[in-house]
């Protein structure tokens, strides 16, 4: 088994990027090999599929499971994109990574050098924060966000509370302009930029470009949070890459020591636990060994986001486990569950691989938990006059009013307690979110003027009266 313990020597063997990321090597494959049974990898199959089972009873969406760099257990739909929410900021990662080494931007560059402000006007001192602070959430600028929910809102610092590189704080707003940052250092979208500069080299299957969108929330800030759908398999090639100190074959992909110095804890978290550049690191022996004996016996690197999307780098078990939640349905998986299942993976270990161990094609075992993937709508233009018509004031009750207002030619809508979200057409009258596919916009009228809105969310619909043209 090959080591991932990130030796001093290797860092130093790989002292540059340019000549390795330049070196021809040979193309990946086209899909997952598998190996033929989890005995030939070393792996007790009923312990495996007791990892299975708990993966289904938690709710999961998808798992996989890659050993020795070839797939040991695929479940659930793993062809199918699912929202990364949270992971998104372990992949902006590697895009700096990238550009940094292609000279693009020197990541001591401060925001003020940057030309980075907002709708409330950053200070000098917020200013003075480097892009390398908004990699490790240590800006100390506490603005609203968008794609932040009200305990991020609540647990918000005051404004100039700490001066730039010295608190750490999980703030979207860092996270936000990092992501927004990239395609203006870089000229391209993200989404063009990911798919130029990591899915192609890995081979990704299902990622396309436009899988990458924007969540804007004009009211709040005026830098989107860029976020990613994407699928199991192809999310477990890039915690392959990550494993393999970023390269992929024989071909280095993120710049040598990348991986290393983004992994390095930048703040403690825990005792044994910390935060790099965009990544949860967890010390061997900080999680808690009644609950996770297995897990507790080793190092863990990870990616994580909301309602259970998961990147488990293991380096000491040539390991990389994608866990998935399918949130499109409002359904998530506890953390627990997964360290869990996580857990039960690794306690099925029995051995070494076997010498002759033969590979197959990948081959998904259903859960049986799983629900049918929503058919996404496409998106219909809507003219300016109707969106017009559409904008006003509307109450839902007393002392509860929203809006429904155009931005930048874009209609968006803000309810109290849930906050601003862009409204997509499926008809004149009818909207869709794309952050949240259960939540429904229908706008009802009175002969041409538009009287009510009934928004569908959370099982429930709240019709709004219009007060106001």
């Amino acid at each position: 088994m090959r080591s991932r313990i990130w030796p001093v020597a290797l860092l130093l063997a790989l002292a540059g990027c340019s000549s390795a990321a330049n070196r021809p090597g040979p193309e990946p494959p086209v899909t997952w090999k598998q190996w033929a049974t989890p005995e030939a990898a070393g792996f007790d199959a009923n312990a495996l599929e007791a990892a299975r089972s708990e993966a289904d009873r938690a709710g999961s969406a998808a798992v996989v499971v890659v050993y020795g760099g070839d797939v040991l257990a695929a479940w659930g739909d793993v062809d199918r994109k699912l929202e990364l929410h949270s992971v998104r900021k372990s992949l902006y990662s590697a895009l700096w990574g990238i550009a940094e080494a292609k000279g693009l931007v020197d990541l001591d560059s401060t925001l003020a050098a940057l030309g980075v402000d907002d709708i409330q006007p950053l200070t000098e001192a917020e200013k003075s924060a480097r892009l390398v602070d908004l990699l490790r959430a240590r800006s100390g600028v506490y603005h609203p966000s968008a794609y932040a929910d009200a305990s991020d809102r609540s647990s918000l610092p005051s404004r100039g509370a700490h001066s730039p590189g010295t608190f750490w704080h999980y703030n979207n707003w860092d996270f936000n302009v990092a992501g927004a940052l990239l395609e203006q250092v870089t000229g391209q979208p993200l989404g063009v930029l990911f798919d130029d500069w990591i899915a192609k080299p890995v081979g990704m299957q299902d990622f396309e470009p436009d899988d990458v969108y924007a969540v804007l929330e004009p009211g709040q800030s005026r830098w989107p949070a860029l976020t990613f759908r994407m699928s199991t398999r192809d999310l477990a090639r890039f915690g392959q890459l990550w494993l393999d100190h970023g390269r992929w074959h024989e071909r280095q992909i993120l710049p040598a020591g990348w991986v290393e110095r983004a992994s390095e804890p930048a703040s403690v978290t825990g005792p044994g636990q910390g935060y790099g550049m965009m990544w949860w690191t967890y010390d061997a022996g900080s999680v808690g060994a009644e609950r996770y004996p297995q897990v507790s016996q080793n190092g863990v690197v990870l990616a994580r986001g909301t309602g259970g999307q998961a990147i488990f780098i293991i380096p000491e078990q040539d390991m990389v486990i994608v866990h998935r939640g399918d949130t499109d349905h409002g359904r998530g998986v506890s953390g627990g569950a997964i360290w869990t299942t996580v857990d039960r993976v690794l306690a099925a270990r029995r051995s070494e691989p076997s010498a002759s161990a033969a590979l197959v094609a990948l081959d998904p075992v259903p859960l049986a938990n799983q629900l049918p993937e929503l058919e996404w709508p496409e998106p219909l233009d809507v003219d300016r006059a109707t969106l017009e018509s559409l904008a006003g004031s509307y109450e839902f009750g007393p002392g509860m009013v929203g809006r429904v207002f155009i931005y930048d030619g874009r209609l968006f809508a803000y309810m109290p307690g849930e906050g601003e979200a862009e409204l997509f057409a499926k008809s004149q009258d009818t909207f869709f979110l794309r952050v949240d596919p259960t939540v429904g916009v229908k706008f009802s009228r009175d002969g041409s003027r538009v009287d009510r809105v009934t928004i569908t969310m959370k099982g429930q619909e709240l019709v709004g009266r219009r007060i106001e043209k």
